[in-house]
């Protein structure tokens, strides 16, 4: 949070914090840095869990999707995540080490590099003041991203491993 409220941006900009805390000392830090960001009117903190349709309207009504970590006992949240952002067509930040393939082939955000909160926080000013200039970009390739990893691909791809097996 200290990198986004210290940063400048050059156009209105809010973060919302989504933290579902499950063990207690996560529970007591996030409850800490609620109590140290009240104040930033920029800054709005979801401490609750979302499901079902509430998840996809908050995902519909997000402009980007910022996924700082890069510890192993979140990457498989994050990529699950990355993967939701696609295909919902939102742009991304995240670390290198998150599907850098991924990034690699499409447009779709900005990452930096694992562990650098310099970088991260250069990363986040960049990615926000730029991030109307690069809209079209980022709606084009979130757009081919969306048709690439489309359900009806992986069907397809599916029933083309099965037909090679049993071509076997």
């Amino acid at each position: 949070m200290s990198i986004f409220a210290a940063a400048r941006y050059a156009r209105d900009v809010k973060l919302i914090v989504q933290g579902s805390t499950i063990d207690p000392r996560d529970k007591e830090s996030f409850a800490e840095i609620m109590r140290t960001y009240a104040n930033d009117k920029r800054i709005e903190f979801w401490p609750y869990s979302l499901k079902g349709a509430q998840w996809q309207q908050a995902i519909a009504d997000m402009d980007a999707i910022l996924m700082p970590y890069s510890a192993p006992r979140y990457r498989y949240q994050c990529s699950g995540m990355l993967f939701t952002a696609l295909g919902s067509e939102k742009p991304v930040v995240t670390s290198d080490d998150l599907n850098p393939e991924v990034f690699q082939k499409y447009k779709v955000g900005a990452t930096f590099k694992s562990g650098d909160m310099q970088e991260l926080a250069r990363c986040v000013e960049d990615f926000i003041n730029t991030f109307d200039a690069k809209a079209a970009l980022y709606s084009r390739e979130l757009s081919r991203a969306a048709q690439d990893f489309a359900p009806e691909n992986l069907v397809g791809q599916l029933l083309e491993l099965a037909n090679l097996k049993n071509a076997d």
